[in-house]
């Protein structure tokens, strides 16, 4: 799933308009929510975070969203599973 969001890291926040930011934004949480790998789910995360900000200092309101949270080690999933001795 690599999309535009990955190269945002390089691409001035301020310099872009506020209607590209908000098309980025839906893009963004698109990928955060349906990418199959972690790493590019951690960027779109970080790439909105940054995109919010900019939008309230334009005074432009988003919804909230609500990313899923990452998974859990693999370890840790069983170790609440496994009898204490």
């Amino acid at each position: 799933m690599r999309n535009d969001v990955s190269t945002f890291e390089l691409r001035s926040i301020r310099a872009t308009d506020t209607n590209s930011l908000l098309r980025l934004y839906d893009l963004a949480k698109e990928v955060a929510t349906n990418s199959p790998l972690q790493q590019e789910r951690a960027r779109a995360a970080k790439a909105i975070e940054r995109m919010v900000k900019e939008l309230k200092k334009r005074n432009v309101t988003v919804a909230a969203v609500t990313l899923p949270s990452p998974p859990r080690e693999i370890g840790s999933a069983f170790s609440s599973t496994l009898p204490r001795k």
